[in-house]
């Protein structure tokens, strides 16, 4: 077996056992070596191990492997920052792939000096630093908080919305108890139940369409920014998660993802809460042709329509501090599907 064979034949198992590298690790080199040929580098699972050995070592003794299995290393762990970036390589000026909260719950797998692999608690696989990452402490974690709340916690700027904690009465007061261990009391504790299902009703969950468009509208005038999931900078599909998030379910991180959810909807039938999808973008609809939309060409959470004359300000729902929404219209977006989330 050749170098270019094993090549091709490591390229054939990651098309069809590893084809997202977002979700699965398929980490691998081969090289030539005085005695044949090596295979060195790191996957998911044994299972895909396995797979690799089959497919580069029936053929010939020559290849050797040296595979690292990285769930063999993983632990469970929280976070002990309000936002921690995940970068898609274990470098600080690497991609901002996405984000993770105060107190969730990730998996750490490996790491690479002061950086640890984690899978995030939307299923994607990246690096933090490992100096935000403790074990947690056991817990009902079933709920969200719905607003930003600043000086919650010692030495963590601010609290943000999204971020699960534990709800109990003491006293008959609220105490929110976090997966670092720390327990705080608040006076109104704004909070929502999470849904574990992957797609639900609202007649089965309580959700509603309102719910997930205020929870959208709370981010308007929010900077863009590639990866974002706090109101200091919030991308296309972050909002989108967000805004279901708030309301009790989780969805898949990225706009190719969220569009395998859900029922197909014609653009005439749109509903507030369903998904408009279009090339590498994804907005949340108002109701009409109106949506809600965070905006790399604007540089903000917007409202926008393709109607020029439309009023967007009729119903939408805004906080005492909130600025109005920006319209504009987006014809030079070419709209590809809709998808409704809630029957």
């Amino acid at each position: 077996m050749t170098l270019p064979t094993v090549m091709c034949a490591l390229g054939r198992c990651e098309t069809r056992y590893a084809p997202d590298e977002r979700v699965v690790c398929f980490d691998l080199a081969a090289r030539q070596t005085e005695t044949g040929i090596a295979v060195s580098g790191r996957v998911q699972s044994a299972q895909l191990r396995d797979r690799v050995v089959s497919s580069v070592g029936n053929a010939t003794e020559m290849v050797e492997t040296n595979i690292d299995v990285i769930e063999e290393h993983a632990r469970e762990r929280t976070v002990t920052v309000g936002v921690a970036p995940v970068r898609g390589e274990s470098e600080s000026d690497a991609e901002r792939i996405t984000e993770i909260l105060y107190g969730a719950s990730v998996t750490a797998f490996d790491t690479e000096g002061a950086w640890t692999r984690v899978r995030t608690p939307d299923a994607y696989l990246g690096w933090v630093r490992s100096e935000y990452l403790v074990a947690p402490v056991d817990g009902a974690f079933d709920h969200v908080l719905t607003a930003d709340v600043p000086d919650l916690v010692d030495g963590v700027e601010t609290v943000y919305a999204g971020t699960e904690c534990h709800v109990r009465d003491v006293d008959s007061h609220p105490v929110i108890e976090f997966r670092t261990g720390t327990t705080v009391r608040l006076e109104d504790a704004v909070v929502s139940s999470l849904t574990n299902a992957a797609m639900v009703s609202d007649a089965d969950s309580g959700l509603t369409a309102q719910a997930v468009v205020t929870n959208a509208t709370r981010y308007l005038g929010t900077p863009y920014r590639w990866g974002g999931m706090t109101t200091d900078g919030i991308d296309c599909s972050g909002l989108v998660w967000m805004a279901y998030r708030l309301a009790g379910l989780t969805l898949p991180r990225d706009a190719d993802q969220q569009r395998r959810l859900g029922v197909s909807v014609s653009y005439e039938n749109l509903q507030p809460g369903d998904l408009l999808f279009f090339p590498g973008h994804v907005a949340l609809s108002l109701g009409g042709s109106d949506y809600i939309h965070a905006d790399g060409t604007v540089g903000a959470v917007v409202t926008a329509s393709p109607d020029p004359d439309a009023n967007l300000d009729r119903d939408l729902i805004h906080e005492p501090d909130q600025q109005q929404p920006t319209h504009h219209t987006a014809t030079d977006r070419k709209f590809e599907m809709a998808k409704r989330i809630l029957g």
